[in-house]
């Protein structure tokens, strides 16, 4: 069983896990690992949300042990260019050291398995714009860049990276209704977190329903919704459970209606993380109604970790 100790500033985040290794055969030095990105949609405009999802798979027979899969945990390695071939800065949210009696190889993927790395692009990559470094959410200018990602066995002699094949996504200027809509984001996004009040999250959660029930694809209220609940969690304002409760609901509805992109695929994540009381049926529920679908999929695949989670867990 993994332990972990972390500790959390509202700027940086280091944490320290230690890896058990399980006692049956190391992963083979070549692994039948497949690696893929989807993306929301090839083109975006400045300033919007761009969500996307890394897929690791074993196409083979026989299980693969394989390390955390993760962007920060070092394995997974993503990296951005611009159309010039230069790179944009960032690559991880935060840093995730690992010490491993003998490998990190410690999770069996078995035939047919998957993981997957749900991410928004600006919280990995860009220049910092105006909004608080807080915010994870990065400046991307207009143009076209290329993403490319791999991923790697940890310590596994003759082993080579599973590579993805490139996706290309184009950044345009906004239209006018679009610049409507990213001004209000920005202006919630802007809040300092020392100023940020239960009047700020109010406001906040009003403004995503209002976004919802006029388009229920709006590319930013997902971002609105984690941003307004870390942001409460790191005062530690005092709110009501309702209040947590709602937030899960407005996720849930969101990882529904767009269940099929990586949108949905990201909220679904969420849903999994929140701060609400643990729910396994209505997480299971999740996995169930959205199977067939790539937030299905995310459900359903965090509904295996936490079984193996608690198979592996020592008795109290």
């Amino acid at each position: 069983m993994p332990t972990r100790r972390g500790w959390a500033s509202v700027a940086v985040v280091t944490l320290l896990l230690a890896c058990a290794r399980g006692g049956r055969s190391p992963t083979p030095a070549v692994s039948p690992l497949t690696l893929k990105i989807v993306l929301t949609k090839a083109e975006s405009f400045e300033g919007e949300p761009i969500y996307a999802l890394f897929e690791l798979r074993n196409v083979g027979s026989d299980t693969v042990r394989i390390p955390p899969f993760g962007v920060n945990a070092g394995w997974l390695t993503g990296v951005l260019h611009r159309a010039d071939g230069s790179l944009v800065p960032g690559g991880r949210s935060m840093w995730v050291d690992y010490v491993c009696p003998k490998t990190c190889n410690g999770d069996p993927m078995a035939p047919g398995g998957a993981r997957y790395q749900p991410l928004m692009v600006q919280e990995l990559w860009g220049e910092q714009g105006p909004l608080p470094y807080e915010a994870l959410y990065r400046r991307i200018d207009t143009g076209t860049y290329t993403l490319d990602v791999s991923f790697r066995l940890d310590g596994v002699a003759g082993s080579t990276a599973v590579v993805a094949s490139p996706v290309t996504l184009r950044v345009r200027p906004r239209w006018p209704a679009e610049d409507t809509v990213y001004q209000e984001f920005f202006r919630l996004a802007a809040v300092d977190i020392r100023a940020w009040t239960v009047a700020d999250l109010d406001r906040a959660l009003a403004w995503v329903d209002r976004r919802l029930a006029a388009d229920n694809g709006d590319p930013f209220a997902l971002k609105v919704l984690i941003l307004s609940d870390v942001r409460t969690a790191v005062k530690r304002l005092a709110v009501d459970s309702t209040v947590w409760t709602r937030i899960l609901q407005l996720a849930r509805a969101i990882a529904m209606t767009q269940a099929a992109s990586p949108v949905g695929a990201n909220a679904a994540a969420y849903v999994f993380g929140g701060r609400w009381p643990r729910n396994g049926d209505q997480r299971l529920a999740l996995c169930v109604t959205l199977a067939g679908t790539i937030a299905g999929d995310v459900a359903c695949a965090r509904v295996a970790q936490s079984a193996r989670m608690e198979k592996s867990s020592p008795p109290r």
